[in-house]
C-alpha cells in the first residue's frame, strides 16, 4: 500500500509536504510510504481524495474499473457452472487466476480457485480437482470462512471417494468431526457427515 501511495504521488508530481499539508505531516506520510506504519481507513480516504486515485487502487491495487472486471468475471464462471457449462466455467475461473489483479484480493481469489477445483472435478480431472483443494487447505486456511473450510473438505472427500480412495475420503471429514470439540451443527456440516457416511457404506465399514 505505501508503494502504491509513493507512486502515485510521483506521478502527480508532489513531494511528501505537499501531500501532507496541511492534514497530516510529512514524517508520518514517509512512515506511510515505506510500509512503517498503516493509515487508519479516514486517512486512507483522505489520501485517495488528495492523489485523485480510488481507494480501492490504493488498498487493493486494482482500479475501480479492474474490480468491476474481475467481479463480472466471477459471476460469468459462476454462471456458467450453474448452467452445466464446466468446461466454460474451468477456463474463466483459470483466466481469472492468471489475471495478477486478485493478487490484492484474497477473498476473490479464494473464490475463483474454489470455482475452478469444482469446475476441474466437473470436467472429469479429479486428480487436478484434488491438488486444487488442498492447496486451497494449505494456503489459505486463515482466510477462510468455517464454510469455506465445510465446503472444502465436501468437496475433497467427495473427489477421494470419486476416485476409490475411501481412506482419505474418510480421513478429510474425521479431522474436522472426529476432534476434541465438535463444531456446531450447520447445513455444510450435515453435508459434510453424508461424505463420511457415504464413504463408510463404500469401503463397506457398515458398523462405523
Amino acid at each position: 500500500m505505501g508503494q502504491r501511495i509513493k507512486t502515485v504521488r510521483r506521478q502527480r508530481g508532489l513531494s511528501q509536504a505537499q501531500l501532507a499539508h496541511p492534514e497530516l505531516s510529512d514524517s508520518y506520510v514517509s512512515l506511510i510510504e515505506s510500509g512503517k506504519r498503516t493509515p487508519t481507513p479516514a486517512v486512507l480516504e483522505l489520501l485517495a481524495e488528495k492523489l485523485d486515485c480510488s481507494l480501492t487502487y490504493l488498498i487493493n491495487g486494482v482500479t475501480a474499473e479492474q474490480m468491476q472486471e474481475i467481479e463480472l468475471g466471477l459471476g460469468y464462471a459462476r454462471l456458467a457452472m450453474e448452467n452445466g457449462e464446466v468446461g466454460e466455467a474451468r477456463t474463466r475461473y483459470a483466466e481469472l487466476l492468471a489475471d495478477s489483479g486478485l493478487a490484492g484480493l484474497p477473498q476473490h481469489r479464494q473464490d475463483a480457485e474454489y470455482g475452478l477445483a469444482l469446475a476441474t472435478e466437473a470436467c472429469g480431472d479429479l486428480d487436478g480437482a484434488i491438488a486444487l483443494l488442498n492447496g486451497l487447505r494449505e494456503n489459505d486456511p486463515a482466510t477462510m470462512t468455517p464454510e469455506r473450510h465445510i465446503a472444502v473438505a465436501v468437496a475433497l472427500s467427495r473427489c477421494y471417494r470419486e476416485q476409490g480412495d475411501l481412506a482419505q475420503a474418510v480421513n478429510v471429514v474425521e479431522e474436522i468431526l472426529g476432534g476434541a470439540v465438535r463444531p456446531a451443527w450447520t447445513d455444510g456440516l450435515m453435508r459434510l457427515g453424508g461424505q463420511l457416511l457415504a464413504a463408510y457404506v463404500e469401503r463397506g465399514d457398515l458398523l462405523r
